[in-house]
């Protein structure tokens, strides 16, 4: 990659390194959000299966709600 580019490799500085830290929830709290946040994926993937809408796209209508 670096000869394509005309790089030298020796001058390239690497601003990000990603390495894996760790998985899980520290507490009650964090998998309870967890487990809500797959609980609306589910659904909005089964909503979009059935061709319907999911309830991130109905949030954006919430404005038109008569008052």
């Amino acid at each position: 990659m670096f000869d394509r580019l005309e790089l030298d490799p020796d001058t390239v500085i690497v601003v990000n390194g990603w390495q894996h830290a760790r998985s899980g929830c520290d507490n009650d709290a964090e998998r309870e959000l967890a487990a809500a946040v797959a609980e609306r994926s589910e659904l909005n993937a089964s909503q979009a299966q059935r061709g319907g809408r999911s309830m991130t796209e109905s949030l954006w209508d919430i404005d038109q709600v008569p008052a």
